[in-house]
């Protein structure tokens, strides 16, 4: 697990989608009043779990949309040195997004997310750790890779709206 920057050019294309986004998620409902106590009592599952079927409780952009903003997204994928364009997704306040480990997908994989409020990132390092980085308000970026061999068990919970772009080396 690594921080990477968020450099201007990635941030205000990130933010030209956000926005254009708005009447998207702007309307949508509240999250699933998923706590915060909630969110760190939930243990690492002892099967795998692939996020397609986490039955996550974020929302994911739809189709359409992340249709439209691929021109963008695939210049900030360029900017990071990405081949491929994973997902972008808006969580809505009090939501997470459960363990997974994106090892039907393994790869170097960068997120840069905007947060509006405090927001953790939890993660297994390959000795069986719990770590926890706090997203600040505003960008963050992080970069891990996941792989058969260490798949990387990772789960989100945000107290308030947070902004996910995922990216694929």
């Amino acid at each position: 697990m690594k921080t990477v920057e968020v450099t201007t050019l990635i941030a205000n294309e990130l933010a030209n989608v956000v926005a254009d986004m708005a009447p998207n998620w702007q309307n949508l409902s509240v999250g699933p009043n998923i706590s915060e106590a909630e969110f760190f009592a939930q243990t690492v599952p002892d099967v795998e779990v692939y996020k397609k079927n986490a039955g996550q409780p974020s929302l994911l952009v739809t189709p359409l949309d992340f249709h439209h903003q691929m021109p963008r997204l695939k210049r900030v994928a360029e900017m990071a040195g990405a081949r491929e364009v994973k997902n972008h997704c808006v969580y809505l306040p009090q939501t997470m997004m459960p363990f997974h480990t994106n090892r039907d997908e393994p790869g170097l994989r960068t997120y840069f997310t905007h947060t509006l409020g405090k927001a953790y990132f939890r993660w297994m390092d390959q000795e069986g750790n719990m770590h926890v980085e706090e997203d600040g308000i505003g960008w963050t970026g992080r970069q891990f890779d996941v792989s058969a061999d260490y798949p990387m068990w990772h789960s989100i919970w945000t107290e308030k709206t947070r902004f996910s772009f995922g990216f694929l080396s």
